[in-house]
């Protein structure tokens, strides 16, 4: 009795000291997140005094935000009218003094809302139109590279990734039949000609050159100068500044 009562005793000495050892040590709480700003306020869409919006004009406005294209923002409201009368109508309705400041003050807020600047536009275009196709293989391998291991401004000029199977032969060896496959990975870039026009765009380098400057640059410089001298107009001589002295002569 007292040997089982004992040995009860040290199981269960045992099993607080197991169960002691098993605890986990309280997880330590995380700071409270700091607190968001409150959104800035929204701006009146009739800073002048203008009439509010009626309640068709509210709707173009709500379809142009999300399509931005007039002629479609319009046949949203009245999808009765033609391809050519909603851009004519949508301009106009567009062009009314209270819908664009309503339109501007979306936008105001939608780049407060999202952070977006113009600086982050034109970082996303270099990453388009510097990006480098190099930097997707596996110089030891030249097999494309895992997703994780392409850097981020590779990876976000890249449009799409496809891997495709190809079978490319299927023989029998004995009762079981052998196939062989190749698997293809194709990556896309965006386009970047676009991406280039548009930053020449938005950077104001988007001058056209001259046909004749465009040739003259690819002469060597002593060439092109010649030329330039040749062919560049000659000053107009005044024929009274020729006629002048004969007059003279005749007087004397």
């Amino acid at each position: 009795m007292c040997s089982s009562l004992f040995s009860g005793g040290r199981v269960s000495k045992a099993k607080n000291e197991k169960s002691k050892k098993g605890k986990k040590a309280p997880r330590k709480r995380l700071p409270p997140p700091p607190a968001v700003p409150p959104p800035p306020p929204p701006v009146a869409a009739d800073p002048d005094g203008h009439d509010p919006l009626s309640a068709r004009e509210r709707a173009f406005v709500n379809a142009f935000i999300v399509h931005r294209q007039t002629a479609r923002a319009y046949r949203e409201i009245s999808p009765c009218v033609s391809f050519q009368s909603s851009f004519v109508r949508g301009r106009e309705l567009r062009d009314r003094p209270h819908v664009r400041a309503e339109i501007e003050a979306v936008n105001r807020e939608q780049r407060a809302k999202y952070r977006l600047t113009a600086d982050k536009v034109l970082r996303e275009l270099l990453r388009i139109a510097f990006s480098d196709v190099e930097e997707v293989v596996d110089p030891v391998t030249n097999q494309i590279r895992p997703i994780r291991d392409i850097p981020i401004n590779t990876r976000r000029a890249i449009s799409s990734i496809k891997s495709r199977r190809t079978r490319i032969e299927v023989r029998k060896e004995g009762k079981t039949t052998v196939t062989e496959s190749e698997y293809t990975i194709e990556v896309k870039f965006w386009d970047k000609l676009t991406a280039l026009d548009r930053l020449f765009k938005s950077l104001g380098l988007s001058q056209e050159i001259p046909p004749l400057d465009a040739l003259l640059l690819l002469l060597p410089k002593p060439v092109a100068t010649a030329f330039r001298a040749l062919v560049a107009p000659k000053p107009a001589v005044s024929v009274e500044a020729k006629e002048q002295p004969v007059k003279e002569e005749v007087k004397s």
